[in-house]
């Protein structure tokens, strides 16, 4: 961020915390706070965070002053919270260019489990839902980025229908090491472990065109050190709790003269 001061944080999906279910809420209070503090302004809502039930979505959503996005995600009378796409005025390069930003998710087993049935959401096809707000988007701003909680090999075989997005930012899927330089279209793809940022640097091209000009995928440990009292912290706990039990073997024994594929692998 210090080498490159005009910056836009975002990210693509699937931050609810998924380690701890009994404080799930908790967590991915924290895990956005530290986010927003790292300068994220807008997160799409994929399915996987409609687990955390209505409450605890829209206590994140006032507290966390990040807006949440999704065009194929309908909740009723979540409007004020939950947005379709945003468009926002930026400089590229000393260029005035506006942003439109959507998102969109695929579905997740039993995502309304801790909703009721009137405010139940609703999933419609990301594909045809990310299609549709292009087209209006299209019309009002210079630059459109899809945030896709979509695995990179199914936004890779749906190529044809969000060509015309500039930047896709795949919240699920495969890992891809950094985005070619040159023109755009480019799919930006840190995976999933939470512990890796992709970033992208643009530049104005002839015209009203951007280019991508650097970019690459961080490993957040490598950049980000662990807060000494907090590493201490953990390591008390982990002392105290001792090395991890070892896992019950689930080998299996083959009596002599038997046949193995009678015995097949657990």
């Amino acid at each position: 961020m210090n080498r490159y001061p005009a910056h836009l944080v975002l990210d693509a999906g699937g931050w609810a915390e998924r380690t701890n279910p009994d404080r799930a809420d908790l967590r991915s209070r924290f895990v956005l706070q530290g986010l927003h503090q790292l300068g994220l302004e807008i997160a799409n809502l994929s399915a996987r965070e409609l687990k955390l039930g209505p409450a605890v979505l829209r206590a994140l959503a006032d507290s966390s002053r990040v807006q949440f996005v999704s065009a194929n995600i309908e909740i009723p009378g979540a409007r004020t919270w939950l947005k379709p796409y945003i468009i926002l005025n930026r400089s590229i390069g000393g260029r005035a260019v506006r942003i439109g930003i959507a998102g969109v998710s695929l579905s997740v087993p039993d995502v309304g489990s801790l909703w009721p049935d009137s405010l139940a959401p609703k999933i419609t096809d990301p594909i045809a839902a990310a299609e549709q707000v292009f087209e209006t988007l299209k019309p009002q701003t210079d630059m459109q980025i899809l945030l896709a909680y979509v695995p990179t090999a199914e936004l890779d075989r749906d190529s044809t229908e969000l060509e015309g997005y500039d930047l896709v930012v795949a919240g699920a899927g495969d890992l891809r090491e950094s985005p070619p330089v040159g023109k755009l279209p480019v799919v930006l793809a840190p995976g999933t472990r939470c512990k890796f940022a992709g970033w992208i640097a643009l530049r104005p091209t002839e015209g009203t065109s951007y280019a991508v000009a650097d970019g690459g995928v961080v490993q957040l440990d490598t950049k980000v050190p662990d807060d000494p009292a907090m590493a201490k912290l953990v390591q008390q706990f982990k002392d105290r709790l001792g090395p991890p039990a070892a896992a019950p073997s689930t080998r299996q024994t083959v009596p002599p003269g038997e046949a193995l594929s009678r015995h097949p692998l657990p």
